[in-house]
């Protein structure tokens, strides 16, 4: 529910200001007003504003009826409002019976029997204001909670990790090889378990002594096959044995 305030304009007003502008509405017109604000407090306002204002006033003049301290706009307002003002149950009681005096008026229309509903509700609107309020308190009392869990578990978080202890070196096993990762590394794993490439080297130098010394290849390899036999007459082939 909007709640009715002042104009923005007349906001930032001193009381005696704002009673110097009530003056000019009982004497003056619109366009003379729009410019004494002008000139006097450099304040820029629509005709229709200064009417809605113009209206207000008089609703508090005719519900709050203090003739000698002047309409009093603020406390109308917050009667609209559903806020507390100065006055008993039997205050309100009287404020309520002119209200529907005027709502009985011939002449009312839609837009003031609005407004002086919100006087008859005015109890319940207070009652709707103060559960607001402390709803508001609830939901401030909730979010503090959260940011002071919030801020715990993170200084938990970084007493866990300082207290954490460092990640120790793993110890070598006895007897333990690294698997080789290269060819270079592969020859030499063989060449530690089985001493192939070791007797392949010794045979080649025996065989070349004036040979450079070069390790074989895996790959050139090849299978020793059987020598082949010579070409005999058929009468000088060996016998077959059975």
């Amino acid at each position: 529910m909007r709640p009715y305030t002042l104009p923005k304009q007349f906001q930032p007003l001193t009381p005696d200001q704002l009673e110097e502008i009530s003056d000019w509405l009982d004497n003056f017109t619109y366009e003379q007003i729009r410019q004494k604000l002008l000139d006097t407090f450099q304040i820029k306002i629509s005709n229709s504003t200064l009417c809605r204002y113009q209206q207000n006033r008089d609703f508090s003049r005719h519900l709050i009826d203090r003739e000698e301290d002047g309409p009093r706009l603020h406390e109308f307002l917050a009667i609209l409002n559903g806020q507390p003002v100065p006055y008993d149950q039997t205050g309100i009681a009287l404020i309520q019976k002119r209200a529907f005096d005027l709502a009985c008026a011939p002449n009312i229309n839609a837009a003031k029997l609005n407004t002086l509903l919100r006087i008859f509700h005015y109890q319940k609107n207070c009652d709707w204001t103060e559960r607001r309020l402390a709803q508001k308190d609830q939901r401030i009392e909730i979010s503090e909670r959260c940011a002071k869990i919030k801020e715990a578990h993170l200084a938990d978080r970084r007493a866990s990790v300082q207290k954490q202890p460092a990640t120790p070196t793993p110890t070598p096993i006895p007897g333990h090889v690294p698997i080789p990762t290269n060819y270079d590394e592969i020859r030499a794993r063989v060449r530690q378990k089985f001493g192939f490439f070791r007797n392949q080297n010794a045979h080649s130098q025996t065989d070349s002594p004036g040979a450079p010394n070069s390790s074989p290849d895996l790959h050139s390899l090849e299978i020793n096959s059987p020598p082949a036999q010579p070409n005999l007459a058929p009468d000088e082939q060996p016998p077959t044995t059975v």
